[in-house]
């Protein structure tokens, strides 16, 4: 390939929240080419994409061959699977692990040489089979797909933090206390949380927008390096009282265990 080709990445879930963050990243860089997979090219969010210049297509998940032609001249792949699709999480049809197999073997016969994948930890494993949680057990089982031997010639795995931007997100606010859109009749912004067992605790935060694209894009720059690795998204390592302490040099938060 010469130098001044840029080097194709698709990336499959690029219209969600990680997704976005490695398109945008990856398009900032004049070495690759972008195009971003999606169901819907004509939503907001592809549209979006699309407006910045990056190449958004068509393509079904469960589609081999949609794939395959996606795929076609890509030098890498991005892979996030939505694990919060109705279908997914009621076990409606097939699982996420087998969305993940077809989308794995798609870009090894389309001959993409690089792939990262967004994974979560084996909940099953890590209580030793106490607690079981689909998405975190799928994505799992995707990776070490993903990384068995004469599949790809480099495979990383990029997994995210909690991300800062659920503070903003009516479904976690709601959960967590209010904080940070909705104060308690005090007129403060709790976050309320559970004892989480580590004390003092410390929350692998990510500002996905921000920094999680770029996670992705320096394992791009250097795939060799990365190969096999486990990489952990994390913006800033801080309690949720230090997080409440933040916020509050610009709103009044406090932080409550429950």
């Amino acid at each position: 390939m010469a130098s001044n080709t840029p080097r194709v990445v698709a990336v499959v879930g690029g219209t969600g929240n990680l997704g976005s963050s490695v398109a945008r990243s990856l398009h900032d860089n004049a070495q690759f080419h972008v195009r971003v997979l999606s169901r819907d090219p004509m939503t907001e969010k592809a549209n979006a994409l699309a407006k910045d210049g990056i190449e958004v297509v068509k393509c079904d998940n469960w589609n081999a061959e949609d794939l395959q032609r996606a795929f076609s001249g890509c030098w890498g792949v991005y892979i996030n699977i939505d694990s919060d699709d109705p279908n997914f999480k009621q076990r409606i049809g097939p699982p996420e692990l087998e969305m993940g197999k077809i989308v794995i073997d798609s870009a090894v016969k389309a001959g993409v040489k690089h792939a990262v994948h967004a994974s979560l930890p084996a909940a099953s494993k890590l209580t030793n089979g106490k607690v079981s949680l689909l998405a975190f057990d799928d994505k799992a089982a995707i990776s070490e797909y993903m990384l068995e031997p004469g599949r790809f010639e480099t495979a990383s795995v990029v997994s995210a933090g909690w991300f800062l931007e659920n503070a903003f997100d009516p479904k976690y606010t709601a959960a967590f206390g209010g904080f940070a859109t909705t104060p308690d009749a005090e007129g403060y912004l709790t976050y309320r949380v559970p004892a989480m067992g580590n004390d003092p605790e410390s929350v692998p935060w990510l500002a996905v927008a921000e920094d999680y694209g770029d996670f992705v894009h320096g394992v791009f720059l250097n795939p060799s390096k990365w190969h096999c690795k486990y990489i952990h998204g994390v913006s800033e390592s801080a309690s949720f009282s230090d997080l409440t302490a933040k916020f509050q040099q610009g709103k009044f938060a406090i932080f409550s265990l429950v």
